[in-house]
């Protein structure tokens, strides 16, 4: 053992710096205090479930899938549908005003007895993406046929997003049978081709709300869910509320070759050099950013969470590092921290036997706010340093959606009603890694605010556009509730 006091000083030195360092991580985490609103659970409007469902399961048997080529969409489907809707809710087409937008989109105006009041606009969609005829054989229940099994409504429309249209109009049905009269005017706009991008759909209904001086004060959106199990240290339910959506950009990558026989290749072909290319792509991500919305959902959930994660997040100036690495290693949350960068689309020569003379590849990026178009294509072009690679946008641009106010009345009447209709579910705002109807109406509103009430698992995640796809009878129940109380939220009740 030393008896150098130089060495006993340092030792002892280091060892007040270490006990510093923990206090202040210690101190930071606990003074990171819950910023969940305290509100009382309240007794659920009484409706008829059993209506609901059955509603819901016919509205999923109208095949409105959305095609890129129109040529090929069936509108009947369309017509049949919304003549369905009508037939459904008679009370709620005598009592709002009703119109149809560019022959598929519906547009429901519900006047409020106070005009200096700006409105609230409800937005959702009826088209759907078609079911892989690759995957048919997987379904429990054929995608179509909404079919009311083990407890759940099967098929396309159930999640995604015919469930927000039925609940909503059920919740208005409801309303107006108490006699319910708005203060403020809401606005009801269900799109037919969000799936395709909304061009016909919600840009429609936008433009038509602008001639006539309509300026939301927020919008809620589909968007995000309440998950249980699925982030790691929490165990509520969680209902994340996007703030704000990323943006959409294609690049196409090309190279010119001499072509030939391919039994004398050059060292490189046109496709070699591509590859190249493309790999210098993925393994230069774009820089990872835990602020903005993300970084309002960490500050928000680290109260709530187990140890050490508790401490990682309330810490991020030093543990910043390592969680971005832990966020990078999966899909899904390396997706909320950074510009993401896709491979999706190559081309080459057409035999196997000959060199290309031109190989073609597209790279899709979804953009986090804060990042712009030109930023991601220099960054393009600097990793892959390659005069032969020539680089073009490809299609229009997606810009990243602004960021909404977690102070805003829209986002406290949210997450009100989330801790009133679900009260063991905790709220925070996120980023939404997919693009919806709402920027069609950015230009409109203040805020808007991207979520459904959805409960889903991990398990569950993945039947959004995919197989089996369901949504629970009791589920179907509590967002209907959940529809009411909003309106009623809104309006003072």
């Amino acid at each position: 053992m030393t008896s150098n006091p130089l060495i006993k000083n340092a030792l002892k030195g280091l060892a007040i710096i270490i006990s510093l360092f923990f206090i202040v991580i210690f101190f930071n985490t606990l003074r990171n205090n819950s910023h969940q609103l305290t509100i009382n659970a309240i007794q659920s409007p009484d409706i008829a479930p059993q209506s609901i469902v059955n509603t819901l399961a016919q509205a999923i048997r109208f095949q409105t899938v959305s095609q890129r080529n129109l040529a090929t969409i069936d509108y009947t489907q369309y017509v049949a549908f919304r003549n369905y809707l009508q037939k459904t809710f008679p009370i709620v087409y005598q009592t709002l005003t009703y119109e149809t937008v560019n022959e598929h989109s519906l547009l429901f105006t519900w006047q409020g007895q106070d005009s200096s009041l700006p409105p609230i606009l409800f937005a959702a969609h009826y088209d759907v993406v078609s079911a892989d005829s690759n995957t048919i054989n997987k379904w429990t229940h054929p995608p179509f046929s909404g079919t009311i099994s083990d407890g759940f409504i099967w098929g396309r429309g159930a999640m995604d997003d015919k469930a927000a249209i039925i609940t909503q109009l059920f919740a208005i049905q409801s309303l107006i049978q108490q006699n319910f009269q708005p203060k403020r005017t809401l606005l009801f706009a269900y799109g037919h081709d969000e799936e395709i991008g909304g061009e016909q759909g919600a840009t429609k209904i936008s433009e038509l709300l602008a001639s006539r001086d309509y300026r939301p004060e927020w919008l809620i959106d589909e968007g995000m869910p309440i998950t249980h199990g699925v982030l790691q240290g929490i165990e509520n339910p969680v209902a994340l509320i996007a703030i704000a959506e990323k943006g959409y950009l294609t690049l196409k990558l090309q190279v010119m070759g001499d072509g030939g026989h391919s039994s004398s290749p050059p060292p490189h072909s046109a496709v070699g050099i591509l590859a190249q290319a493309i790999t210098r792509l993925e393994a230069n991500p774009l820089p990872a950013h835990l602020s903005g919305p993300v970084g309002e959902m960490f500050n928000t959930l680290a109260p709530e969470m187990r140890w050490p994660q508790r401490a990682v997040l309330s810490n991020r100036w030093l543990f910043s590092s390592i969680l971005e690495k832990q966020l990078s290693a999966k899909h899904s949350t390396n997706a909320m921290i950074r510009t993401t960068t896709a491979a999706t689309m190559f081309e080459g020569s057409s035999q196997a036997n000959v060199l290309p003379t031109q190989a073609t590849a597209r790279v899709n990026f979804r953009l986090l706010p804060g990042d712009t178009t030109d930023e991601v294509i220099h960054h393009v072009q600097t990793v892959i340093n390659d005069a032969q690679v020539h680089i073009t946008q490809e299609g229009n641009a997606i810009k990243p959606s602004s960021v909404s106010s977690i102070r805003s009345e829209g986002f406290r009447a949210i997450t009100t009603t989330v801790r009133e209709i679900f009260p063991d579910t905790l709220t925070a705002p996120t980023l939404l890694i997919a693009s919806t109807d709402s920027r069609h109406y950015a230009s409109l509103v203040n805020n808007t605010y991207r979520f459904r009430p959805l409960q889903v698992t991990p398990e569950d995640i993945k039947r959004f556009h995919g197989v089996n796809e369901r949504i629970a009878h009791d589920n179907l129940l509590t967002m209907t509730q959940f529809q009411i109380r909003l309106i009623q939220n809104i309006n003072g009740y």
